[in-house]
């Protein structure tokens, strides 16, 4: 299947809605297509179109007052390691958590002792009713 873009040249594809005002443009100065486009190309890039087209010149940077900073290689870069008082926070912290987990855990276990005895209470007065 053909494709709707026209080669122009190796680098420059332009689809058949730029081509054809290119050729009718072309034949109208008594030129080439690729001579017409290329004179385009260069009043555009020359600044010839006029001071709206012109753009400005890159602005200069000064180089900066620092000299740049020393790069240390990954090979030789050392671990994380974090602060011995970050540690200790953390380690307190997982202390804590660990200590109200078994108090939660202590309180489930008598409150299951409590349900399991008034059970066992019911069953016995369910047993003498029945």
């Amino acid at each position: 299947m053909q494709s709707r873009v026209d080669r122009f040249r190796p680098v420059v594809r332009l689809s058949r809605r730029v081509f054809a005002p290119l050729e009718r443009l072309a034949r109208l100065a008594g030129v080439t297509s690729s001579e017409a486009a290329e004179s385009i190309l260069r009043e555009m890039f020359e600044g010839e179109m006029g001071p709206a087209a012109a753009v400005p010149p890159p602005a200069t940077v000064p180089p900066p007052a620092t000299p740049p900073a020393s790069v240390i290689p990954i090979s030789r870069a050392r671990d994380f390691r974090p602060a011995p008082q970050l540690l200790r926070r953390q380690a307190a912290e997982l202390r804590a958590r660990a200590q109200r987990a078994r108090e939660k855990a202590a309180a489930t276990c008598a409150m299951s002792l409590q349900v399991r005895e008034k059970a066992l209470r019911l069953r016995r007065t369910s047993a003498v009713l029945g």
